[in-house]
């Protein structure tokens, strides 16, 4: 389980073109992200 202040593990997923983007990629350059994760209901 990750806990508050953990580093994220490293991980890819397709973009809404199906294009894979990891989240190093994202993280190049000092830029920041903020990750949400939504359980389907359903």
């Amino acid at each position: 389980m990750i806990e508050a202040g953990d580093q994220a593990p490293r991980f890819s997923l397709p973009d809404v073109d199906g294009r894979a983007v990891s989240l190093d990629d994202t993280l190049q350059g000092g830029h920041n992200a903020l990750l949400v994760f939504l359980r389907h209901l359903g």
